[in-house]
């Protein structure tokens, strides 16, 4: 089996001006530190998958919890709408497909690609000229296959009718809501509340659901996390365990230790038990003092 093609990077040239950039200003005036740690973040998640990254209600849904507390999916649409319409991103490709791109983005993507065997372009995202093949690096351009003519006339269409988009903002840059959005964000939310109900120690539920995000995101099995933490669950009440020995949610999501195997024995009746062994039963949390049996 060939070896997938790899696209993305796995670092990115940040100049130190970025937000002396007049298009950024802006961001930084009206939504302070956060609307720039949002332009961070997004230029992490573009040069992560390439070029370019797609963008919709559920992507803004899950982005959320990775810049900070009190973030909100609708801030972050705020922000992308405005970094849409002051051109740090490209309207038109947004316009089109909902496409999160522009040309500083893949004039930075090809200097940091130039030595790859095989470079992959979309044309349908593609904004400046291909370079031609080298000794080095060969370029390989998708047709034009998946174009998505925008309305007739969007801004007026925008104009009657706001509320069936994600969201729009005053130069009509909008993505129309998929009809199935609501309720793919009711069904994680309800599938991590499930969850969190059977958690023994609720405490950091914010964190926890970011890292939950993320471990769906990386193709974690639901079922799989369900049965860990009920198994932890079980392993708490059976040791009879008090709740300063127990993880939080914050730290349980963070590590994965749904992954672990949690067999049931009690600590209590194990004399030799050291401070060590306790806090890799109970956490890192965990404060034991060491009883002496003498």
């Amino acid at each position: 089996m060939a070896r997938p093609i790899k696209q993305g990077l796995d670092y990115f040239p940040l100049d130190v001006g970025i937000f002396t950039d007049n298009k950024l200003k802006y961001i930084s005036a009206r939504f302070g530190e956060k609307g720039k740690l949002i332009v961070v973040e997004l230029l992490c998640e573009i040069y992560r998958d390439g070029y370019y990254t797609d963008w919709n209600e559920d992507r803004a849904i899950i982005f959320a919890p990775y810049v900070g507390r009190n973030a909100t999916h609708s801030r972050v649409n705020d922000v992308v709408g405005e970094l849409v319409k002051h051109e740090f991103f490209d309207r038109d490709i947004f316009n089109s497909f909902a496409i999160l791109t522009s040309k500083a983005i893949q004039r930075r993507f090809l200097k940091a690609v130039a030595e790859r065997k095989l470079i992959e372009i979309n044309s349908d995202y593609w904004l400046i000229e291909v370079p031609n093949n080298t000794s080095k690096s060969s370029f390989s351009v998708n047709p034009k296959i998946n174009v998505i003519k925008p309305s007739d006339n969007i801004q007026s269409k925008a104009k009657e009718s706001k509320a069936k988009h994600a969201y729009s903002t005053s130069v009509d840059v909008c993505v129309s809501k998929p009809q199935d959005s609501v309720k793919k964000e009711k069904e994680l939310q309800a599938m991590f509340d499930d969850i969190w109900e059977m958690y023994p120690k609720k405490q950091g539920k914010q964190d926890a659901f970011k890292h939950f995000i993320r471990d769906i995101k990386a193709g974690a099995n639901i079922e799989n996390i369900r049965q860990g933490t009920q198994a932890y669950d079980f392993y708490c009440k059976q040791n009879n365990a008090e709740q300063r020995y127990i993880k939080t949610g914050s730290t349980f999501f963070s590590g994965k230790f749904w992954n672990d195997e949690w067999a049931v024995f009690n600590c209590k009746q194990q004399k030799s038990t050291t401070e060590m062994s306790c806090e890799e039963l109970f956490g890192e949390e965990s404060v034991i003092e060491i009883i002496d049996v003498g």
